[in-house]
């Protein structure tokens, strides 16, 4: 247990062999307060890291509720995380993001019958990400700014349950939606202050997305120049890490520039690789949508205007 904490969200793939390798071994221990908090723990962490190793919500909905039903035994505050949990796994397995929504509502309504503002805002951040992908960017952005305005009030115990900075992926969700908001100056402001928080962290899935938040930036400020340089971060630190959920935000960014050099066959291969990935390694298939929706798109700069139709009616 101690060392899949160390690992965390630096090799969540070690770092869930670990956890699985705790329950397999409580598996005939009696119950107690440290055999069922180590139980509750593993299963919750293992449902916290699946989605960056492409475990499905099958997967992982047996962990969820082995570990609420533990959760009075251990701390019933338990359920606020589990439900938060369970509606990124529904959201990362493909299903409806507006799930993902109601979970964190769900977990916010217990949390508010607390005195625990920390908690509040940890839920925040997770609610404005759900948002986000919901296309939701103004209550996004709501509900970021309750997770910004007590962001160090979270405790020491909620930080190593997530095991990485929560400022930082409330930063880095800030940044995407203010750009896509069209709010370019504010955008900027919180990528910069998002950068300097990023390049001390220890997790490269953020650490990515802030550098691939500013390709998103440059793509609609029409900055060639910023967008290639930020896409190779993200490309650096993917191979760095050579994990697929990371290979295909990587391939993404890479699109993006290509089709800001008018590279549009490019472009469309890299999103090609992207979609393939996903689909293989059953990783960010939340992604896909806005994959195929940029292939559509690449295709009708093309000329290919059935291939644009067909891959634009599979996106919707």
């Amino acid at each position: 247990a101690r060392a899949a904490q160390w690992l965390g969200s630096t090799d969540s793939a070690r770092a869930i062999k670990h956890w699985r390798k705790v329950r397999a071994l409580l598996t005939d221990e009696e119950r107690g307060s440290v055999s069922d908090r180590l139980r509750a723990m593993s299963c919750s962490q293992i449902s916290l890291l699946g989605w960056r190793e492409g475990l499905s919500l099958e997967e992982v909905q047996p962990f969820i509720e082995e570990a609420m039903g533990l959760a009075d035994a251990v701390d019933s505050s338990l359920t606020q995380l589990l439900l938060m949990i369970e509606g990124r796994m529904l959201q990362a397995s493909g299903g409806p993001a507006d799930l993902y929504v109601e979970r964190v509502r769900q977990a916010l309504v217990l949390a508010s019958e607390t005195s625990d503002m920390g908690r509040v805002a940890m839920l925040s951040a997770a609610l404005s990400h759900a948002y986000a992908w919901a296309g939701l960017l103004e209550d996004g952005i709501s509900a970021n700014d309750v997770a910004l305005l007590h962001v160090g009030s979270i405790g020491k115990a909620d930080k190593a349950f997530m095991g990485f900075n929560i400022e930082h992926w409330a930063l880095v969700m800030r940044g995407r939606q203010l750009t896509r908001l069209g709010r370019l100056d504010e955008a900027q402001a919180c990528l910069e202050r998002m950068l300097r928080i990023g390049e001390s962290a220890v997790d490269p899935v953020l650490l990515q997305i802030a550098h691939y938040g500013y390709v998103d930036f440059a793509w609609l400020s029409k900055n060639v120049d910023l967008a290639r340089a930020h896409s190779d971060w993200v490309m650096r630190i993917a191979n760095k890490h050579s994990s697929p959920y990371l290979r295909v935000f990587a391939l993404s960014a890479q699109s993006l520039v290509c089709d800001m050099s008018e590279d549009h066959q490019g472009a469309l291969q890299a999103l090609g690789e992207a979609l393939a990935l996903i689909r293989s390694a059953k990783v960010a298939t939340e992604f896909e949508t806005e994959i195929l929706a940029g292939m559509a798109e690449c295709y009708r700069k093309l000329g290919a205007a059935k291939e644009a139709e067909s891959t634009a009616c599979e996106a919707i």
